[in-house]
Order: C-alpha cells, then structure tokens, then sequence
C-alpha cells in the first residue's frame, strides 16, 4: 500500500499538502468572502517562500510547514531571505494522514503590509549528518520553536490573519451575520452595554472574527503586539447602531 509519509515521498507530500491547503483557502476566501485570489510560485526556492498569494492588492509571501497529526516536531526552520518580504510569513499546519483534513494551524507573521517578527539568532542546523556525522548548520536559516507561533483553529482563522477583514474581506453577508447575532443580545441578562472599553481587554489592531455563543458575542483580534487573542465582548448602542468595545461598527439594530 502507497505511503505518502514515507521518507521517500516527502516532495511528493510536500506538494500534495500545499495543493491541500490552497483548496481549502481557496474555499474560505471565494465562498465566505466573495473576494477572488491570484496564486504565484517562485521559479526555485532561493527567498524563502512556497507561494505567494494576492487578495485585494494584499501581497503574502507565503512558507508552509507540515507535520502529521500526533506529530511531535517542535521547532522548524525559517529562511532569513523571507523576513526581507514586506508580508512575508509562516502558515504550519497538522494534516490527518488518513483524510488529509488540516488543522490546527500555526501562524508566524504580521498583520498586512508587516514583515516577519524577528527570527532570532538560533542557527538551523541540517537533519541529516554528513560523513563526519556532523550536522552543518545552515546559516540562512534559523530555528523557530512552536511556542514562537499563533495557534489558530480554523482556515477561517488563517484566511483572517494573512489579509485582515473589513477593508479587505468583509462583505454584505458578514454585515448580515453580525447583525443577525444582534437579535439575541437579550437573551440572557437584558442587553449588554458599555461607553468605555473593558479594563485590561487588549486593544484590537484589527478584529478578525465575531461569533455568538450562548447568547453572548466573541471577537477573535489582532493585538497591537501581532499576537491573536479573543474573548468575550460586550457591546453598546449609538443611535440606531450597535458597536462592540472596541468602537467597532457591527450593524443596525
């Protein structure tokens, strides 16, 4: 029976993997958002990218790593050349080996237009040993461990972090959800509200996501840091419109 985790096929799963992942964001962003994609590839793989990716005149270079589900692998290497892209990033992501489904995924990189945080000085070293049974390092790369990444749960998620929302991606049909999470804001303690934004709530450079559950909205954000964070957030009137803390438009009542 063919193998696709084999040592012997990695390029062939590499490929298969990132057709993969093209599909399904392929998906979110045609079918969710309405907005089209342009997909470029390099010639050969000298700056530090698999794909670059084009929405709405949002660039992203693009460099993906895999890793099988259960998988134990806690660090990859990242090539230097990809943080002198003006979008450049790392999308890392688990693949179920026997559906190829993805998730959960794991995201390095900075909000549109942003370069890569800072790689730091742990130098990669090869794999393999050569016939000194040394492992060479490899100076244009560096060594990022797991706990560096954002661990984001959908492709929605990841869809978000590399082109943003609104300005970018929102259309008529989010407005609609979001106002349509509205009409239960009194299902539980009356409507929820305030003037003033939530004490020690991390101020969003960007929300990415609202969803209701339960009765209550949620954001998922983009902190001024580039870190992704989400909670629970209350939300206040202003004429005949609704606003989350942030000061963020959701939708006529």
């Amino acid at each position: 029976m063919f193998d696709l985790w084999a040592s012997e096929h990695s390029t062939l799963r590499e490929k298969v993997l990132e057709h993969a992942f093209l599909t399904e964001l392929s998906k979110v962003l045609l079918l969710d958002h309405g907005v089209p994609l342009e997909i470029l590839r390099a010639e050969f793989d000298a700056n530090g990218y698999d794909v670059a990716i084009e929405v709405n005149g949002i660039l992203r270079h693009i460099q993906f790593k895999a890793m099988r589900l259960g998988g134990k692998r806690r660090h990859v290497d990242v090539a230097q050349a990809l943080a002198a892209k003006p979008s450049g990033c790392v999308v890392w992501f688990v693949a179920d080996p026997a559906s190829l489904a993805l998730g959960p995924f794991y995201w390095l990189g900075g909000g549109p237009g942003e370069p890569l945080p800072d790689l730091g000085l742990k130098v990669a070293r090869h794999s393999k040993p050569n016939m000194n049974q040394e492992k060479k390092e490899r100076a244009a790369y560096r060594q990022i461990a797991i706990a560096k990444f954002q661990r984001l749960e959908t492709m929605q998620d990841v869809a978000m972090a590399l082109f943003g929302t609104l300005g970018a991606l929102a259309t008529p049909h989010s407005y609609g959800m979001n106002a349509a999470m509205m009409e239960d804001r009194h299902e539980n303690e009356g409507p929820v509200g305030v003037v003033e934004p939530v004490t020690g709530m991390d101020a969003p450079r960007q929300v990415i996501r609202y969803e209701r559950r339960n009765g209550k909205i949620f954001a998922t954000w983009i902190a001024p840091s580039g870190v992704i964070a989400s909670g629970e957030v209350p939300l206040f009137q202003e004429g005949d419109g609704f606003y989350d803390v942030f000061g963020q438009f959701l939708g006529d009542s």
